[in-house]
Formats: structure tokens, sequence, C-alpha cells
């Protein structure tokens, strides 16, 4: 070991020590003040907005809990039925429902299928037209066979899941009531009209 004294740090190293000693604290208050004004903005946004869940559920008169996103068929369809007017409306269901010229449905049209279960069962005085629809690829014919088609299968699949047979109609409309002529996808479809008695 060596006698010498310790050499003295310089102002300027001294300082430099002391910085990136204290960094670890200036970013730790830094971050903090970033969280706490996120969440004041969040608080706020949420003040304003409605609560999401009371949106997006339905309650039907059976007390089935139905999830019926602002905007989406399944609300306007129970928003209809509560209001308890009588007379018919149409409604279109939206999203794919059919691939190419397929019969069966897509699954996802499938699980939209037993919300209309679940809403049939809440309100028996409702009866379904299931109209099938195809776009302009094919014959008049071929095409007014094909949407029967759709109606009927999906007629069964009502069936199936407990809808009894004489509040369900199946008509074919082939490739008549186009809704979208860019996408001949969108017109690969059935649509609903209800009678409310």
């Amino acid at each position: 070991m060596s006698d010498r004294p310790e050499p003295s740090r310089s102002p300027k190293r001294r300082w430099r020590t002391a910085f990136f000693a204290s960094l670890p604290i200036i970013v730790l208050i830094v971050v903090l003040v970033m969280i706490a004004n996120w969440r004041r903005n969040a608080l706020a946004t949420q003040q304003d907005a409605p609560p999401p869940a009371a949106a997006q559920i339905a309650i039907l008169p059976d007390g089935i809990v139905m999830f019926a996103p602002n905007g989406s068929v399944a609300q306007h369809l129970v928003d209809w039925l509560d209001a308890a007017q009588k007379g018919s409306r149409y409604f279109e269901v939206g999203g794919t429902q059919f691939v190419g010229k397929d019969v069966e449905p897509t699954a996802v049209a499938k699980t939209r299928l037993k919300k209309l279960v679940d809403i049939m069962g809440a309100y028996p005085r409702v009866k379904v037209t299931v109209i099938g629809f195809t776009g302009r690829k094919g014959g008049s014919q071929e095409n007014g066979i094909l949407s029967e088609q759709r109606a009927k299968r999906v007629v069964e699949l009502l069936v199936a899941d407990g809808v009894s047979a004489d509040r369900l109609a199946a008509r074919g409309r082939g490739e008549m009531q186009n809704i979208d002529p860019e996408n001949s996808q969108a017109n690969e479809r059935v649509g609903l009209l209800l009678e409310y008695e």
C-alpha cells in the first residue's frame, strides 16, 4: 500500500458524479409526473363517456343477457321489439354470411343466429321470414335456387336450436336487392323479415 494521499477530485468531476448519482431520481420524478397527467386525462375522459358495459348489454324479457353493441343488428332488433309496435320490419344481418356459392353459413353467421334464437325465445309473438340473396354471378335461375336453399338452411338451423317451425318461413330472392355492387361477397347473404303480432 502506498502512503500517498488521494488526489482531490476536480469540481467538474464532482459535478458529473453527483449528476449521474441523481439521474435515477430525476427519471423517476419525470415518469411519475407523466403517469399523473395520463391518469388525470383518463379520468376526465371517463366522466364524459357513458358506461360502455351498459351500452352493450341487452336484457331480454325472459332474463337472458345478450351482448348487443350500440348500432348492431341485435340492438336495433331488441329496441324495436321492446317498443311493442305491431307490424313487420326487415333487418340486414351484415358480416360475411356465406363464402362463394356455399349454402352453409359461416361460423360467424351461425354465432349470430344463436342471438336470434334467444330473441325469438324472449318474444313468442314474433315470426321470422328468412330471405336468401345472392350476388350477380351465375344465372338468374341458379341464383334463385341458391338463395332459397340458403334461406331453408338457416331455417333448419333455427329449428335445430329450438325455434318452432311454425314461426319460420324461407324465401329466395336470388340476385334481387344487391346491397353492394362493388363487393359481390356482401350480397351472398340472408335478411330477416320480422312480424310482431
